[in-house]
């Protein structure tokens, strides 16, 4: 049996598998999403399009966000692989300099090397690392409103929404957006 085939035989089935899942989760997926909005659009149609609306507001926001931190982490990589092509070079000098009894390597001094790979290295994490904290903000925050406007919709005279509505629009989003 070559290798090939050995390949096949075990991915095969696996992959099979895999396909028959997915086809069967996701219109499954798509019913309960629509029902779920549905009931949340009959609990109150106002509040479900703002609720929406701030959910497609994260998700641009956070599209956006992860975008241009790959770029920028791609462009700082690039610049630490940049680094350490110049500190190898400077490092293949040594066995040259000590051979010829020079005091130093020619050219930049590694100290600088390795100070422009730090701060590159550090600037690369740095900007990963914002990304959910800012996305937490936000969800946060448009959580935030959400709650304030069904606070405002069952205390209000007379009352918009009973406590009742306002469960069962929660949960039909909560499981929507799940």
């Amino acid at each position: 049996v070559t290798q090939a085939e050995k390949l096949i035989d075990e991915q095969v089935p696996q992959v099979e598998r895999g396909l028959n899942r997915w086809w069967r989760a996701v219109p499954r997926s798509l019913v309960v999403l629509v029902t779920s909005l549905l009931l949340a659009i009959m609990a109150n149609v106002w509040l479900t399009l703002v609720t929406l609306l701030i959910g497609i507001f994260i998700w641009l926001l956070y599209s956006f966000l992860k975008s241009r931190t790959d770029a920028l982490v791609k462009q700082y990589e690039e610049h630490v692989a940049g680094e350490l092509i110049r500190l190898r070079m400077q490092l293949r000098q040594v066995p040259i300099v000590s051979g010829y009894s020079l005091e130093s390597v020619p050219g930049e001094r590694r100290e600088d090397i390795l100070r422009r790979f730090r701060q590159h290295v550090e600037q690369g994490s740095t900007y990963r690392v914002i990304v959910l904290p800012a996305l937490f903000f936000c969800v946060m925050l448009g959580s935030a409103l959400v709650l304030l406007l069904i606070g405002i919709n069952i205390f209000r005279e007379p009352a918009g929404m009973t406590v009742g509505t306002t469960v069962l629009m929660g949960t039909s989003l909560v499981v929507g957006f799940f």
